[in-house]
C-alpha cells in the first residue's frame, strides 16, 4: 500500500514537474507518520480498555450498561486530521531544520501530503 502510494506519488510529480529535483522522500515520510499515528490511534484504546477489563471487569461491564452497551474496545480513528497533521508537520519542519538549516522547504508540502495519504491508507486497510 505505501509502495504504491510512494509510486502514484513519484510518477505524477515526474511527470507534472519535467526536470524539477522534488524531495519525495518527504512524501514517504509523511506517509509512514500518518499511517503510524493512525495505528497508535486505532490501538490506544484496545490497549486501555484490556488492561481496565483485567484490573476490574465488573465495573467496565457496569459501565457499559450505563452507558447503554455504547463502550467499545478501542478502534478508533485519527480525527481532526487536518488540525493533527498541522501540529505533526510543524514537528517535522522543526525537526528538518534542526538538522540541516539549509533545508530545502519549498517541497515540505510533500510531507504534508504524504501524512495525509498515509491516513487514508491505514483507513483503507481497516476497512477492506
Amino acid at each position: 500500500m505505501k509502495a504504491t502510494a510512494v509510486g502514484d506519488h513519484v510518477n505524477y510529480w515526474n511527470g507534472a514537474a519535467k526536470g524539477e529535483q522534488m524531495e519525495h522522500f518527504r512524501f514517504e515520510d509523511g506517509y509512514s507518520m500518518g499511517y503510524n499515528d493512525s495505528l497508535a490511534f486505532f490501538e490506544h484504546r484496545v490497549c486501555l480498555f484490556q488492561d481496565t477489563l483485567e484490573k476490574n471487569r465488573a465495573l467496565t461491564e457496569k459501565q457499559s450498561k450505563s452507558q447503554g452497551g455504547s463502550h467499545r474496545a478501542g478502534a478508533d480513528r485519527l480525527g481532526f486530521v487536518e488540525l493533527w497533521s498541522t501540529r505533526r508537520f510543524s514537528e517535522y519542519q522543526a525537526d528538518q531544520l534542526g538538522k540541516d538549516s539549509n533545508a530545502q522547504q519549498k517541497y515540505f508540502w510533500e510531507w504534508q501530503h504524504g501524512f495525509k495519504q498515509g491516513v487514508k491508507g491505514f483507513n483503507t486497510a481497516i476497512n477492506g
